[in-house]
């Protein structure tokens, strides 16, 4: 039986990328129904819409809960950060949040060292979980789902991959938090960004890196992917600037360097084939259906060369996103080399920060 996705991904416009170095940024427009109105985490928290806390005076680690106080549904996107709290957390699964409801939500920690005794309120963030660390999260509750045991992460895997990504872009973050590594790779992260603009009637974007995908996010409504989009294409620039860090890039005189900004080589800029080939990739990929923390139907994807999840509400898709696997990605060679034992490495950051495991 053809999936719902399947129209959207195999019937997708695609328009010429926007290029920085060897990044290209593909547009994706749909014809599909966008549904009805909504708007998005940011925006809801920014006008008090949404109250987002911890479930209980004592907390619960994997668990907040989200109230809608108002008469628009919210979109809540996988990998949105949430700032706030007794600890920085991000989304486990897209969320679509209806007028007048209260939910428990599942959530992975992003700030391992920090469990305060204060309920601070939980602001809107700029960030959504870095590309590794949330395909490692799709993959790992897809996981679970099949387990039956919810929409839960591996929290242990995100922290090493919190504490992997200090390590190499050297970044000392007292409370091991998420949002400290991409305050300290502010100035590239904003360099690069002054290339990319979402286009009229944009919905999704389509990340390569030289030559080779990294993802691709859909949101169904222009406005919603306005705002979303440099959220959205940071998640992958970052990744993007952690392992050139790690590995150098070789310039046209053969010289190693560090990337700062747009990489300088000749660019590998790939044609809309190569984008329409991905996501026919995701259009085959295998889909298992469960019922949606919320609204609607949440759906996994897995396949040997991508991993993914959206989210259907009665017969539309707000969101879905499609996440290159080491077999398809750019970065399978570097996640090989790099396969980092937690603790030796957590001990090399730590006693650079001047902090002590034991």
């Amino acid at each position: 039986m053809p999936k719902l996705i399947d129209s959207y991904l195999l019937e997708m416009e695609i328009g010429q990328p926007q290029t920085a170095g060897e990044i290209a940024v593909f547009p994706l427009k749909s014809s599909r129904n966008p549904g009805p109105e909504y708007i998005t985490l940011a925006e809801a928290l920014a006008s008090s819409q949404l109250t987002v806390t911890e479930v209980s005076h004592g907390g619960s680690v994997p668990e907040l809960k989200a109230v809608n106080q108002g008469g628009k549904a919210v979109l809540m996107l996988d990998g949105e950060e949430l700032v706030g709290a007794k600890q920085n957390r991000v989304l486990n699964t897209t969320i679509w949040v209806a007028p007048g409801t209260s939910l428990v939500i599942p959530v992975s920690c992003v700030e391992r060292n920090r469990w305060s005794g204060l309920h601070h309120p939980v602001e809107k963030s700029d960030n959504v979980m870095v590309h590794s660390m949330r395909l490692k999260k799709v993959q790992s509750v897809n996981k679970n789902l099949e387990k039956k045991a919810g929409f839960k992460s591996d929290q242990s895997e995100v922290w090493r991959e919190l504490d992997r990504a200090c390590y190499l872009l050297n970044v000392d973050s007292p409370t091991a938090a998420m949002r400290d590594i991409y305050e300290g790779r502010k100035t590239e992260l904003e360099n690069y960004l002054k290339a990319f603009r979402p286009v009229p009637g944009q919905q999704g974007l389509l990340v390569f890196w030289a030559g080779k995908p990294l993802g691709c996010d859909f949101i169904s409504r222009e406005e919603a992917l306005a705002s979303l989009f440099q959220k959205l294409l940071k998640s992958y620039l970052l990744e993007v600037i952690m392992v050139s860090q790690d590995r150098g890039t070789e310039d046209q005189e053969g010289k190693s360097q560090k990337v700062n900004g747009p990489a300088r080589q000749k660019p590998t800029v790939p044609g809309i084939k190569k984008a329409r080939n991905f996501l026919s990739k995701a259009a085959q990929a295998e889909e298992k259906r469960y019922k949606a923390t919320g609204s609607g139907q949440a759906c996994r994807y897995c396949h040997q060369d991508l991993a993914g999840a959206s989210l259907e509400i009665d017969n539309f898709i707000p969101h879905f996103v499609f996440l290159a696997t080491e077999k398809g990605s750019q970065f399978r060679n570097y996640r090989n080399r790099e396969n980092f034992s937690g603790l030796r490495d957590r001990k090399a950051f730590l006693s650079r920060s001047g902090d002590d495991l034991e």
